[in-house]
C-alpha cells in the first residue's frame, strides 16, 4: 500500500560571497539528515540555499502550498543552523510524494508490463529503475 505524505523545498535569495564562505557550503554539498525528520540543505549553482523538509503523512484533501507545519519548520531550522545569516525565502512550495510503509519500492513484472510504485526519495527510483533495466534487458 502506498502512504501519501508531504514535502515542502525553499529557496533563499542569492547569497554573498561573504555569507557562502561562512556557511561552509562552498563546495555545495549536499547535507542530508533523516535522523528525526527528512531534512536536506545545500547551495544552488545560483549561490541560494535551498532548503527541504517534511515527511508528513497527509489526506489527500490536503493541498495548502507551501504546507504552513513544514515552512515554519523549516525557518526554525534555518536560525538553529545559521544563526549569523539573515536570510530572506524567495520561494516556497510543497508536493506530495508516495512511498510504501517501509519505504521499500514495489516492484511488479506482469507479462510485457513493468511497474514501480512507492519509490518516494530519488535514490530509491534510481534503484529501482536500474533494476528493473537490468530485468528487461534480460529478457
Amino acid at each position: 500500500k502506498i502512504v501519501n505524505q508531504k514535502s515542502t523545498i525553499v529557496i533563499t535569495l542569492p547569497l554573498t560571497d561573504n555569507e557562502l564562505a561562512i556557511t561552509g557550503l562552498a563546495k555545495k554539498k549536499i547535507v542530508f539528515d533523516n535522523k528525526t525528520d527528512y531534512l536536506y540543505f545545500k547551495v544552488t549553482k545560483e549561490n541560494r540555499l535551498l532548503l527541504g523538509s517534511g515527511i508528513t503523512i497527509i489526506p489527500k484533501s490536503a493541498e495548502i502550498n507551501p504546507h504552513p507545519p513544514h515552512l515554519e519548520q523549516i525557518k526554525d531550522l534555518i536560525k538553529k543552523i545559521f544563526p549569523y545569516l539573515k536570510l530572506e525565502l524567495e520561494y516556497a512550495w510543497s508536493g506530495n510524494f508516495g512511498v510504501t510503509k517501509d519505504y521499500h519500492p514495489l516492484i511488479e513484472f506482469k507479462g510485457n508490463v513493468t511497474s514501480i510504485a512507492g519509490a518516494g526519495s530519488q535514490v530509491l527510483c534510481f534503484m529501482a529503475a536500474k533494476h528493473v533495466a537490468s530485468k528487461i534487458s534480460a529478457l
